[in-house]
């Protein structure tokens, strides 16, 4: 077929103060390349209390909100059923071991030992996924990429996902999709160069390390969007939804709402920036010594911070940008999903691309 836009499932970002999702199709344009183009998409907040640190506290209540968001997407109601969720980055490791090469036989024993030594829980509590990177030690080792979660959690957003009607056709931490959003695999990257997302968002900030078409570090950090709304309105003592304004309207602008605004701002970005800063020296020491670390892309509702990423460029002397949509995404005729909202909802939009390039339902 020449042109193929049926989507094949779609990507459901579960946070802890939101629930997004996207509806991504696919096309084949005239040269039979494959372009991307959102479909659909909604958001719904949730009350505080029913999803804590990623843990389902209420399955019941956040089935209800499911369900409605299912049926309040901006264009109408979304009736797929296979579905690509987000785990909590916090609650998901993801390492780079080395072991031995093994050219016949399993590689569980000798991974399963090693996680032993990194992780504070016991490999048969957890889900384990793997991929090799390269072979090191002259040829003798294998450098390979875990991703390990909790088994109790993974049961956990099976478990909701089936109560509400969906098929999970894959978990995947937040950091993978986020790179699927953000990485335009068409700029061609070379084999040294590490790109860092920070992903800035209502709970949290996720500072995410590729390099070589995998992700090789991923840290979480506390300062978020609700941390900066709650600090302006702690200092201005005004309402969440008041901070949540003005927020956005001042931002780190020096021309705007006077000095009243940007210090409060500030003050949290900076330790942003402290945070930044440890984890870039953290890889550069420990994980890509040889890397070369030049970019920055923000994603995250918090990305749209006025002047944000003059700040980040200036202090961590790294060129810093905002995430746009790659290449092969088309620009959607009948939806308003402008830059802004790319930014907001990068890990439904990452988890969705997954769900229309999935070759389970591929033609």
């Amino acid at each position: 077929m020449l042109f193929d836009s049926i989507p094949r499932a779609f990507g459901l970002d579960i946070g802890d103060h939101a629930l997004k999702l996207a509806v991504i199709g696919r096309q084949r344009d005239l040269r039979g390349k494959i372009k991307y183009i959102i479909k659909n998409y909604g958001e719904i907040a949730l009350p505080p209390g029913l999803i804590v640190d990623g843990e389902i506290k209420d399955p019941i209540k956040v089935r209800m909100y499911i369900k409605t968001l299912l049926h309040q997407a901006v264009r109408g109601e979304v009736k797929l059923r296979g579905v690509i969720a987000s785990l909590p980055e916090s609650k998901t490791f993801l390492k780079e071991i080395i072991i031995p090469k093994i050219i016949n036989g399993s590689l569980l024993p000798l991974i399963g030992e090693e996680l032993e030594k990194q992780i504070p829980l016991a490999i048969d509590e957890l889900y384990l996924d793997w991929q090799e990177v390269e072979t090191v030690s002259g040829g003798t080792h294998s450098k390979i990429l875990v991703s390990a979660a909790p088994k109790t959690l993974i049961d956990s957003y099976t478990s909701l996902l089936e109560s509400s009607g969906l098929i999970p056709v894959v978990l995947e931490p937040e950091s993978l999709a986020l790179v699927r959003a953000t990485i335009d695999e068409s700029e061609n990257y070379p084999p040294e160069e590490t790109v860092v997302i920070v992903d800035i968002g209502a709970e949290k900030t996720n500072i995410i390390f590729w390099q070589n078409g995998t992700v090789r570090l991923s840290i979480t950090s506390p300062i978020s969007g609700q941390v900066l709304t709650a600090a302006i309105a702690e200092k201005e003592k005004i309402s969440m939804a008041e901070a949540e304004k003005i927020k956005f309207q001042c931002g780190l602008d020096p021309e705007k709402c006077g000095e009243r605004i940007r210090p409060i701002v500030l003050a949290n970005i900076n330790e942003l920036i402290k945070n930044t800063r440890a984890a870039l020296r953290f890889n550069q020491e420990h994980l890509s010594i040889d890397a070369k670390m030049e970019k920055i892309i923000l994603s995250g509702g918090g990305a749209n911070l006025s002047h944000l990423e003059n700040v980040l460029s200036q202090e961590l002397k790294i060129k810093v940008r905002r995430a746009t949509a790659p290449t092969n995404f088309q620009k959607p005729k009948y939806l308003a999903f402008g830059p802004e909202k790319y930014l907001s909802y990068a890990t439904a939009v990452g988890l969705a691309k997954r769900g229309a390039e999935n070759k389970i339902f591929s033609e």
